[in-house]
């Protein structure tokens, strides 16, 4: 899934939009290599009061995406804490892997407004769906690479 400039009926905190003032929301992205896994570890950057009362309220959670086009893999991982661990199957991924960060409604939201709003919103409250994105937090790209030997274990798909 890769991020692309995108307009909401709200403001949503991003890099790529001046919906919020003084307010910023990013990770880091760091992989490992294990015994039979990848181990993505990620740490999220959050620098907003509301959202992060949201989080705290249960109101609002962290997502990461991750997906693998080249072996179908695709999963979302939501979580309440700033940092934030997943084990993967080297076998699932493979090529390129993308990893995006948000910022979702955990249920519906009436009423969000916030200090830190554009000028343009002054005043302003919006209803947030469930699932509906609070904030982009960017996109990191990697390439994995399988050893040779671990591709010469794949069974073919043709018997004689």
């Amino acid at each position: 899934m890769d991020i692309r400039s995108r307009l909401y009926p709200y403001p949503v905190l991003s890099d790529s939009t001046d919906d919020y003032n003084g307010s910023s929301f990013g990770f880091e992205f760091d992989i490992r290599k294990g015994p039979c896994e990848l181990i993505f570890s990620v740490k999220m950057m959050l620098n907003d009061t509301v959202l992060q009362k949201k989080i705290l309220n249960n109101e609002a959670q962290f997502l990461i995406h991750i997906e693998c086009p080249y072996t179908a893999y695709r999963e979302a991982l939501c979580f309440a804490e700033d940092c934030f661990e997943r084990h993967i199957l080297e076998k699932d991924l493979n090529g390129k892997v993308s990893v995006c960060g948000f910022i979702v409604a955990k249920k519906d939201i009436r009423n969000y407004s916030n200090p830190a709003f554009n000028s343009d919103y002054n005043g302003l409250k919006f209803d947030i769906d469930k699932g509906g994105i609070l904030a982009v937090g960017g996109q990191y790209n990697m390439i994995v690479t399988k050893e040779t030997e671990d591709l010469a274990k794949i069974p073919s798909i043709f018997t004689i």
